[in-house]
């Protein structure tokens, strides 16, 4: 079976969220990948990925990358996205391992790979995905070990954002909302940006991309977060609702 037809396949079983017909179709290639040694072209097998997540079909994601990445046809996005499929089946540690080896490849590739870049930028935000959700699951803000999770998640984040504050805005607000729960939970964050400036500054950079007819969905969801992280819960409806009427917003994105 062709590349391009595993991904067919798929698509038409993603869009009636056909989870028995997308098993399947999964399967069959999982048994190809092992069974040949043919090339399998990479944005393809990326889409795949993709489609898996934008469905939230997170277990499928880890059997198709687990394929991927033992016959040797993983890039550094299915990595990525592999690491992404374990922190939703809040498998952490394994994914903290998958993103700390991301982050060293993609650190040490070429100056002008630049999607070695991007991919490094979105590992570091998944490793502060990661460590908010430590934080969250261990319920117990007091210990040190558990304040220190989400003071790390900061720091991942709020490297990103002020690598390149103009397009890194979802890292940023981020960056806000963790400081809002670790204020709220006693911890001490005098180390970070105040969390408010932090969001005006977000809002203000989507407002002029808007602007300019820029704004891609995520800006849209990112502005309504800093809308409600600056009680202005109007405009955080007016963004959001915009969000969800974007044609490419699927079941991963709400």
């Amino acid at each position: 079976m062709a590349n391009e037809q595993f991904l067919n396949e798929l698509l038409e079983k993603l869009k009636t969220f056909d989870k028995k017909g997308a098993e399947s179709v999964c399967q069959n290639l999982i048994n190809h990948l092992y069974s040949t040694g043919e090339k399998f072209k990479a944005k393809d097998a990326e889409k795949i990925m993709q489609q898996l997540r934008n469905k939230r079909m997170f277990k499928l994601m880890l059997q198709v990358g687990d394929a991927l990445i033992q016959t040797g046809r993983q890039t550094y996005k299915i990595r990525k996205l592999y690491a992404q499929a374990l922190i939703d089946q809040n498998i952490l540690t394994a994914a903290i391992s998958i993103l700390n080896e991301l982050i060293a490849d993609t650190n040490a590739a070429s100056s002008e790979d630049t999607n070695a870049l991007v991919e490094n930028f979105e590992a570091k935000g998944l490793m502060g995905r990661v460590h908010k959700q430590l934080y969250i699951n261990a319920e117990h803000p007091g210990v040190s070990h558990n304040a220190q999770f989400i003071k790390d998640a900061v720091n991942y984040y709020l490297d990103v954002y002020k690598n390149e504050v103009q397009k890194n805005t979802w890292h940023g607000i981020n960056v806000v909302a963790l400081l809002f729960r670790a204020q709220k939970d006693g911890i001490d964050t005098s180390e970070f940006p105040d969390a408010k400036m932090l969001a005006s500054e977000v809002l203000e950079t989507i407002e002029a991309k808007h602007n300019m007819e820029e704004a891609n969905a995520w800006d849209f969801a990112t502005a309504g977060e800093a809308c409600v992280a600056l009680d202005r819960p109007n405009e955080a409806l007016e963004w959001l609702s915009g969000y969800a009427r974007m044609p490419y917003c699927d079941a991963f994105e709400l």
